[in-house]
């Protein structure tokens, strides 16, 4: 079967949080954050369904994302508290266009939990990004492609563009795409963003804003 290899394993810890306000004040709170541990498998003859469904070579199926049941938050803010429990899973895994898959030669870097973001900022930057950013630090993109959102936002390339990913290294793919990857790396997805994800994002940030030290 396929092996994962552990990237990131970071303990719980707590963390000072900075939160800069419309005013020009900064915020300082104190919170908790759980431990987040981040994996890496290599596939050869990954097959994209749907933004939700990566079948291997021999059909076996990569779980969805919890995100998909709307279950339990892992915290317990009253207003996401079971948000939507019982939903029909079955309704957001949309089938792929009809016809065979478009087959991608060259390596190609996954990331699970990649349409679930949507267009919200908080969870595109620490939640996606990061990892990009965590992956580009030390040396996991290498050649490869990397998978994007066809819909994604003027901000979100402009974002990409800051941690060093380049237009023409990114796969663009759509919610119905058929896909059928010879040389995939897919990486795992977080709850909450960590200590080395987020320090790999500040680096790269600072210095696309010629803040480097």
């Amino acid at each position: 079967g396929v092996k994962a290899e552990v990237l990131v394993a970071d303990h719980a810890e707590q963390a000072l949080f900075e939160l800069a306000r419309n005013d020009g004040s900064v915020l300082t709170c104190e919170h908790r954050v759980p431990s987040a541990t981040l994996r890496c498998a290599r596939v050869q003859g990954l097959r994209l369904l749907s933004p939700y469904l990566l079948v291997g070579p021999q059909g076996h199926l990569l779980r969805p994302s919890r995100y998909v049941e709307y279950g339990e938050f892992p915290y317990p803010a009253p207003a996401v508290v079971n948000r939507a429990r019982g939903a029909n899973i079955a309704a957001a895994l949309r089938p792929a266009r009809e016809g065979p898959a478009v087959e991608v030669a060259e390596p190609v870097l996954v990331l699970d939990h990649l349409h679930l973001c949507g267009y919200n900022y908080y969870h595109w930057m620490f939640e996606i990004l990061a990892r990009l950013a965590w992956a580009a630090d030390h040396d996991w993109l290498g050649c490869s492609r990397v998978l994007i959102p066809a819909k994604a936002r003027p901000w979100m390339l402009e974002s990409l563009a800051c941690i060093g990913l380049a237009k023409e290294r990114m796969l663009f793919v759509r919610p119905d795409d058929h896909l059928l990857l010879h040389e995939a790396s897919v990486v795992s997805s977080i709850d909450f963003s960590s200590r080395s994800l987020v320090d790999a994002l500040r680096r790269r940030l600072w210095r696309a804003a010629g803040l480097a030290t």
